[in-house]
């Protein structure tokens, strides 16, 4: 009896600091006066693996420059033994990442964790690094090389969004990619100077090179890109219609969903769409079909 009253206790004590924890965090900045004890805590790997991270996710809502500075210093360290260690790593690099500008002070942090053993730590680390948008300048190595090398589609997704976040100084590194790369990072290339907009224009010339691109899916997200950087019709209608007819099915469905998503469809295009529409004999004719209804409904 006396054992099944001591296991009853560890787990009301267990539940009582897990909603006192959890209170606390709501507190935000106000709680800033935890946080020594907190970073302890988190850096204790005596304790259980599910504490610190709920000690992480207390530190992130409080937010105040020593609350980061310590998830800063838990993601610095080895990573330790235990099989799920990486979750508590994926955890300070969420909270340092939701905590918007502020997360800055944790910039090494989040460029260490870009090569992390595990994909979805690097992953995450990319995309923090996103949110911190030109404040993570120093980082663009980093970034490139995740984007060049590493396994992860994802991660390598994650890093090209990142760039395209930096500002500036991606740029010109992403108009490398897009003309000397291989697919994958055409593609990505092409996509990130779409995602920082207007900053690509510096590369319209090269993103108008890619249309031409023999991978499909380099022609499209560079169409994507010039319309989203510049939202001229003349730019990209014609290359989207000869899209049309690809063989591939993808190929078609964007390229039928960017001719909707034009203002302004010039004459030719329009001509040439109906033509191909009364065709009525091939997958292109029901992709121009397609397109003219839509265009049709959105007028209306």
């Amino acid at each position: 009896a006396t054992d099944e009253r001591g296991a009853a206790g560890d787990s009301l004590d267990h539940s009582v600091r897990y909603w006192a924890l959890k209170s606390l965090g709501l507190f935000g900045g106000d709680a800033r006066a935890a946080v020594p004890r907190l970073s302890r805590e988190l850096s204790d790997r005596s304790r259980s693996i599910s504490d610190r991270i709920l000690v992480a996710d207390v530190l992130g809502q409080i937010g105040t420059g020593p609350a980061l500075d310590a998830l800063g210093r838990e993601l610095l360290r080895p990573a330790d033994s235990a099989a799920d260690s990486s979750l508590l790593r994926q955890v300070i690099v969420d909270s340092v990442a939701y905590s918007g500008p502020a997360g800055v002070v944790a910039l090494p942090s989040l460029v260490r964790a870009t090569s992390d053993p595990v994909a979805d730590v690097r992953r995450k680390a990319c995309e923090a690094l996103g949110r911190l948008g030109p404040r993570a300048e120093p980082a663009l190595d980093s970034l490139v090389e995740r984007l060049v090398i590493d396994e992860s589609p994802a991660v390598r997704d994650a890093a090209a969004d990142a760039m395209s976040r930096l500002g500036p100084v991606a740029i010109p590194v992403l108009g490398v990619m897009l003309r000397e790369g291989d697919d994958g990072m055409k593609w990505r290339a092409a996509r990130a100077l779409g995602r920082a907009g207007r900053l690509g224009i510096p590369e319209i010339d090269s993103l108008q090179a890619a249309t031409s691109d023999p991978d499909s899916r380099v022609r499209i997200e560079s169409l994507d890109a010039l319309w989203l950087i510049r939202r001229d019709p003349m730019l990209v209608c014609e290359a989207a219609l000869k899209e049309l007819s690809r063989d591939d099915r993808e190929t078609r469905k964007r390229a039928s969903e960017l001719l909707v998503s034009v203002d302004s469809l010039p004459v030719t295009v329009r001509r040439q769409l109906k033509m191909l529409a009364e065709s009525r004999s091939s997958d292109a004719a029901r992709a121009a079909g397609w397109v003219l209804r839509r265009r049709e409904s959105m007028s209306e």
